[in-house]
């Protein structure tokens, strides 16, 4: 396995960038870890509108359609996607499930995201990229057990005044095959 930083250089710890005071060493880590388990639980709680304040305006979130051709080769398509949204279109779909017009959520399921394996991978200067494995357990009404959805993020947090937000989000779901009739989850 390669070194893997898990800081950033003493020269830029604890240096103004853009209002916000970088961390830095084992006070970032502890900030992203935290930072991905409180948007678990707001995701796991419909609680879209604070979510979506976790979100920077520049977001790019993408889920890419994994593949495994005839000749065995596995591979996350560069074109096609699950998901590929903007944060126009991410609060698009959340004002919808207030509307009578989000019948693939009537009634809601429930999910539950399961986070763990969170390590930095790379931080300079005030963003983080942050890997870690999510394990989605989504019910919907009459179902007796979960449709179960296990991918690997690849996550970039921004340091800012306001503490970290997510401007990137690229989740390689594990399976080819979702399992699920509709996709109306965050992952």
């Amino acid at each position: 396995m390669p070194d893997v930083p898990s800081f950033v250089g003493e020269e830029d710890a604890g240096r103004p960038v853009n209002g916000a005071t970088l961390l830095h060493g084992p006070e970032l880590d502890a900030a992203c870890a935290r930072f991905l388990f409180q948007e678990a639980y707001l995701l796991d709680h419909r609680r879209y509108t604070d979510w979506l304040a976790l979100l920077t305006p520049d977001i790019e979130y993408a889920i890419p359609l994994r593949s495994v051709t005839i000749d065995g080769l596995d591979e996350y398509s560069a074109h096609s996607y699950y998901m590929k949204e903007t944060f126009d279109s991410i609060e698009a779909r959340i004002a919808r499930f207030a509307t009578d017009y989000a019948w693939a959520e009537e009634p809601p399921s429930k999910a539950r995201h399961c986070v763990s394996n969170v390590f930095i991978e790379d931080a300079s200067a005030a963003d983080v990229r942050v890997r870690s494995n999510l394990v989605l357990l989504r019910y919907t009404t009459g179902q007796a057990t979960p449709v179960i959805v296990s991918a690997e993020r690849i996550d970039r947090l921004r340091q800012t005044a306001h503490g970290l937000k997510l401007s990137r989000r690229d989740a390689y779901v594990d399976s080819s095959v979702l399992g699920m009739h509709n996709f109306t989850v965050f992952l």
